[in-house]
């Protein structure tokens, strides 16, 4: 199964991003939107795993949960990877802070022992609302996603981590948590 292993958000900042992708779409970008109840925060892309593999990777974000406590995340700002010219994600961002850092980069030092590649490229955490069909660039469009630059779009409390699998369909990707790691309460 195809799966990843994120923070999932609260349903009331999924309504605000939908609601910026309602107003974007009066731009007509050539963006396939991502389901609101779809958008989550990637912390590791695993890629195909098999079914029996699944107790491992659970054990081993397990350990790295523990003894972690619940932290604050805020969104803030709307931009494009990798620019205005040639974009090709649209997306929330997320301001980093030093235990979202922590997790991460132990999520990564974890499944390379497991046996997952290391992904190369620098963890930049956002939530993907968009991704563009085509590379070509809308005028309109960019100066709405620079009017939100720093916009303010909310904050959310990350109580567990989740494992996902990640099924493939014609109207999207449907995402389904296998397992949730709950932080500890203090």
């Amino acid at each position: 199964m195809r799966s990843f292993i994120a923070v999932e958000i609260p349903s009331e900042l999924k309504q605000r991003l939908a609601h910026l992708q309602r107003e974007f779409e009066e731009y007509r970008p050539d963006i396939r939107w991502v389901k609101p109840e779809s958008i989550h925060l990637t912390l590791k892309f695993l890629g195909e795993v098999r079914d029996d593999y699944v107790d491992v990777i659970v054990e081993g974000l397990r350990e790295i949960i523990e003894g972690k406590y619940p932290f604050s995340l805020r969104v803030c700002g709307i931009g494009v990877f990798p620019n205005h010219k040639r974009p090709r994600v649209l997306w929330a961002g997320v301001d980093t802070c030093e235990e979202l850092i922590s997790i991460q980069e132990a999520i990564e030092d974890k499944m390379e022992l497991l046996g997952f590649s290391r992904e190369e490229r620098e963890f930049r955490p956002h939530l993907t609302i968009g991704r563009f069909r085509s590379a070509r660039s809308n005028i309109g469009l960019m100066r709405a996603i620079d009017s939100y630059r720093d916009a303010e779009l909310g904050y959310f409390d990350v109580d567990f981590i989740s494992l996902m699998r990640s099924d493939l369909r014609p109207d999207g990707a449907v995402y389904t948590r296998i397992a949730g790691i709950k932080l500890e309460k203090e």
